[in-house]
């Protein structure tokens, strides 16, 4: 029960920080910044937040992580799909608050969520 509850309590902090962030970002963008040079800042900061994610939370991981890396067939894929989809967001993403907000952009990743869960 536990580790269900901090689990959960983590999911909640992502996603305030996450809708912080996007708030964030829209500010930004509506000081002049262009959404390419957001992008150049953002993928530095959030591969250094990913690599220490992985190190302090998936030590346990690391091995299998390593595995699949190496055998893109069985399993490794799955990573390489999410780097994409990741990947894709990132660069769609400032665009998107650019033109349509941070709530528009919140509120599409939500319905993302619901869909995801809904089909899964």
């Amino acid at each position: 029960a536990w580790k269900v509850l901090t689990g959960v309590a983590f999911a909640a902090l992502a996603a305030l920080l996450f809708a912080g962030s996007s708030l964030g970002q829209e500010e930004i963008l509506k000081r002049g910044v262009r959404p390419i040079e957001l992008n150049r800042k953002m993928h530095t900061v959030a591969s250094v937040v990913a690599g220490a994610q992985l190190l302090l939370l998936g030590q346990d991981e690391l091995p299998e992580f390593a595995r699949q890396l190496t055998q893109p067939m069985s399993g490794g894929w799955i990573f390489y799909s999410f780097v994409a989809a990741v990947g894709g967001m990132y660069l769609v993403g400032a665009w998107v608050i650019h033109f349509g907000g941070a709530v528009l952009f919140n509120l599409g990743l939500m319905m993302s969520n619901v869909y995801g869960s809904v089909l899964a």
